[in-house]
């Protein structure tokens, strides 16, 4: 079994996520941060699995930001979604539609930035965590735009 990467915050607060049922929990990672091995977690729906915590490396913006999503390989499989969270790296969304994403699939985003020019954006990621309809992905260019850039700035 694979563990799961959970990134840890500034405040050493981690949200575990249950893959089989949804569920979120908030815990304090302190005294796991050392830690080299796995760690197994239980969830209330019965299901365990093993994580990992990770601290990030940049700043990770909470927005809410409409859009659409694509699959590069099928451009037929799209629908709407709302971005979440983003960073320099990557980025959280939630699809708003029955979807066939999973992990490791090439996918289009397309959506306006909420600054004072409705910037609009158009993104490659490729998708790192797909869980019901939150998916987390890393964007495939490491450039990242100006505009996003300056929108990140705390």
């Amino acid at each position: 079994m694979v563990p799961k990467a959970v990134f840890v915050n500034n405040e050493n607060r981690a949200v575990i996520l249950c893959s089989r049922c949804g569920k979120e929990k908030i815990t304090d990672a302190s005294k796991f941060l050392g830690q080299s091995k796995p760690i197994r977690v239980k969830c209330n729906c019965g299901f365990s699995f093993l994580i990992t915590f990770q601290r990030r490396r940049h700043y990770r913006k909470s927005v809410f930001l409409s859009g659409i999503y694509s699959k590069l390989e099928y451009p037929m499989d799209s629908g709407r979604m709302e971005i979440e969270d983003i960073s320099r790296t990557g980025l959280r969304f939630r699809t708003q539609d029955t979807h066939h994403l999973r992990e490791g699939d090439i996918v289009r985003l397309e959506f306006a930035l909420d600054d004072a020019h409705n910037t609009p954006l158009v993104l490659t990621v490729e998708l790192k965590h797909v869980s019901a309809s939150r998916v987390g992905g890393e964007f495939c260019d490491p450039n990242v735009p100006k505009a996003l850039a300056f929108y990140l700035l705390p």
